[in-house]
């Protein structure tokens, strides 16, 4: 039964995801290389839940995303802070829609960072 959950999970997982990297495509291509390969990592959802995505990190303010970054990748924060930087730097252009997909954006992410959990959980078990 466990491992029937977990690969429910595991399914969920990637539909979170590939429901990310869609939205992202769509309004900033750039910043959806930029943390793309963190999406399987808890940075990567931790990221978007808490700040959406372009518009919302360009006001967030680099102090609070290296503070949440050096949380969850304490060895590769300052390396994932310069790819988000250098992304959202690429693109001079707001797509309409943008703001919307900020919002659209927290509600997978944080589903995802709770799946993610949830399997953690389960190879505890497990093991």
């Amino acid at each position: 039964m466990l491992a029937e959950f977990d690969d429910d999970l595991a399914v969920e997982a990637t539909r979170l995801t590939n429901r990310i990297r869609g939205v992202l495509v769509d309004v900033h291509p750039a910043f959806e290389r930029a943390i793309g390969p963190y999406l399987d990592k808890t940075v990567g959802p931790a990221i978007l839940a808490r700040f959406g995505g372009p518009v919302g990190l360009s006001t967030a303010g680099k102090r609070s995303l290296h503070t949440l970054v050096t949380k969850h990748a304490p060895r590769s924060h300052k390396r994932i802070v310069e790819r988000i930087a250098d992304a959202l730097g690429e693109q001079t252009v707001l797509i309409p829609g943008s703001r919307v997909a900020d919002q659209v954006l927290k509600h997978p992410a944080a589903e995802l960072l709770s799946t993610m959990e949830a399997r953690k959980e389960l190879e505890a078990q497990f093991e």
